[in-house]
């Protein structure tokens, strides 16, 4: 009898422990993704930090951003960013919410650019939105967190990547009028024309590149089980493309963690 207590009171923890980690909840991955990045609008102030780190095609690092920002007030956000080549060093930048995944920097008094991938609060509101397959990670349960992986669909994730490497394009070329416009004039027309030139046969390499683009971006985020609200995020992307008649993959590696 005694030895059938034993074994009893050994099982008894083992099941227990089994039946937690193959245990979901009631609500499919996609609706506590939703669920959790809805839950944020209702939290008044919390805080969020993260790096972004961009591989070329030869493992070379090409850019790595750290940024931290803040959130008050349910719609403001400051943010500080690092080490990014859009963003002056150190600089802390206001921007407002307008309306659902709808965030506007200000530079002054006048509205500036669209809220970025430092933006965490709008990536995980853009993922919402997003055509993607959502599904748990079983293996990945941890006591506080539900982990769930967003594998978005690859026609929307080119798109987008499409969308962002003209906006950035365009931005640089903006930044390089702005530089040329001060030069002397003495200078200013020569260097103008070697300048067009040059943009000219960037933007058609820039066009080549982008028709055989393809971008594969996964989302993990970890939810924690108790408040149901978002913990970390970590997006994977891959770009691949041709160039000179050979296949190229950069990867971007994005970690972000909430302070809630």
């Amino acid at each position: 009898m005694k030895k059938r207590a034993r074994w009893t009171a050994c099982l008894i923890p083992l099941l227990l422990l089994t039946s937690c980690s193959f245990y979901k909840p009631e609500r499919s991955a996609e609706e506590l993704l939703a669920l959790a990045v809805s839950g944020l609008s209702g939290v008044d102030r919390y805080t969020f930090d993260g790096e972004t780190t961009l591989l070329l095609a030869d493992g070379r690092s090409a850019r790595t951003a750290k940024f931290e920002g803040e959130i008050w007030n349910h719609r403001n956000l400051s943010v500080h960013v690092q080490g990014a080549q859009d963003v002056q060093t150190g600089q802390w930048m206001q921007i407002d919410r307008k309306g659902p995944d709808r965030w506007i920097a200000r530079d002054g008094m006048k509205e500036a650019e669209e809220g970025a991938d430092w933006n965490a609060v709008q990536t995980l509101e853009r993922l919402v939105g997003a055509p993607k397959n959502v599904a748990y990670l079983p293996r990945r349960h941890e006591n506080r967190a539900w982990i769930v992986k967003a594998d978005l669909e690859a026609a929307h994730a080119t798109r987008d990547w499409k969308r962002r490497l003209e906006r950035e394009f365009e931005s640089a070329v903006q930044a390089a009028r702005t530089s040329i416009a001060k030069l002397p004039v003495s200078r200013n027309v020569d260097f103008r024309r070697e300048w067009n030139a040059e943009i000219a046969r960037s933007r058609k390499e820039l066009e080549r590149m982008m028709k055989g683009l393809n971008v594969q971006s996964t989302y993990i985020v970890a939810i924690d089980r108790r408040r149901m609200l978002p913990l970390e995020i970590t997006e994977l992307t891959t770009l691949q493309y041709e160039r000179d008649g050979q296949t190229c993959r950069e990867s971007r590696t994005t970690n972000v963690t909430f302070g809630l």
